[in-house]
């Protein structure tokens, strides 16, 4: 590999347990392995969900997945990572988001917010495949990793399992399960793989 590749990571279901907080205020999804929240949890009101200031409480109590805080500062040792997020920007979320990730992180992560997992697939088509930018894209979300995997564009998708996204038509990406086999397979295939 001639150039050490970026690094995007998922934040949310990668990093920080946005799903998990959802159990926990809501109860187990109706249909975990649903694609979209409102699927998953048809009886929660979403327009008050993520309506400010109470999207930026709810981000604000994210508890770090196992592995997470760790993993991530081991991989900025190796490459540059960016935390890319379908966190609204602007406004209370964004902020809440970006202090959030220099709690945990610190502050030399830079954090991109889009919007939406549609959004997200956007930035990433523009910012990166466009320019033929060599990158690791990490994410959970069962929209963006279909939309990334659609056709050849040099990126390295690899999808987070979860019961979201455990889908056949998903089962051809590179899969991890936790932090220590993405920090593995990502030391292992920039060759900086360290005991």
């Amino acid at each position: 590999m001639d150039e050490i590749p970026f690094i995007f990571l998922d934040l949310h279901d990668v990093i920080a347990g946005y799903v998990l907080e959802l159990i926990s205020r809501y109860g187990w999804p109706e249909n975990p392995k649903a694609w979209t929240l409102h699927r998953m949890f048809p009886n929660v009101d979403w327009v008050t969900h993520f309506s400010e200031p109470h999207h930026a409480e709810f981000l604000r109590n994210l508890s770090p997945i196992s592995g997470a805080v760790e993993g991530t500062k081991g991989l900025a040792e190796i490459g540059p990572v960016r935390i890319l997020t379908a966190t609204k920007p602007g406004g209370e979320s964004d902020r809440v988001t970006r202090q959030w990730v220099h709690h945990y992180l610190g502050p030399d992560i830079p954090v991109i917010c889009t919007g939406s997992a549609l959004e997200k697939v956007a930035w990433i088509n523009r910012n990166v495949v466009k320019y033929n930018i060599a990158a690791y894209v990490v994410d959970d979300h069962p929209v963006v990793l279909s939309q990334l995997t659609r056709e050849e564009n040099g990126l390295r998708v690899i999808r987070f399992k979860a019961p979201w996204n455990d889908h056949p038509e998903l089962d051809h990406l590179v899969t991890v399960r936790n932090w220590d086999e993405l920090e593995t397979l990502i030391r292992i295939n920039i060759g900086g793989y360290y005991e």
